[in-house]
């Protein structure tokens, strides 16, 4: 038991220095993170030691999700994994000017003046998909 409270006060530890690094930057203004880890473990809930049975203490899994429009709060709802839009299909489009801005700090994705770039770039990308994907079809 005393090794598991220590793995959590170090993760803990570990998420407030992200979240500290994010507001000192001014990243968290325009930043979401989701934190998920994996199913609950028992800690002697009905006499277990475990997390592979169907009791709710090993369904439950940890959930934090921070960013510019979340607001505050403790939900005691249950969540599962499943809640999450698959991290595969979320798309977060970047576009810097690395000459100017090499630490990357201002994102051009909204400036109209690079509209021909962005779209030639999503094309080419469309291109590769297509591509990569006909290469793995059986």
């Amino acid at each position: 038991m005393l090794r598991y409270y220590a793995a959590i006060t170090e993760m803990d530890a570990a998420l407030g220095r992200v979240f500290e690094k994010l507001k000192s930057t001014g990243l968290d203004e325009h930043t979401c993170i989701i934190f998920m880890g994996d199913n609950g473990w028992f800690l002697g809930e009905h006499g277990f030691t475990s997390k592979v049975l169907a009791y709710e203490n090993s369904i439950r899994v940890p959930c934090i999700i921070s960013g510019p429009e979340v607001a505050s709060g403790i939900s005691n709802e249950l969540v599962l994994n499943i809640d999450i839009e698959n991290p595969e299909l979320v798309v977060f489009e970047e576009l810097y000017n690395i000459h100017e801005d090499p630490e990357e700090m201002n994102n051009l994705i909204h400036d109209a003046f690079l509209n021909n770039v962005l779209n030639d770039l999503r094309s080419r990308l469309t291109t590769l998909k297509k591509e990569i994907s006909d290469e793995n079809t059986l």
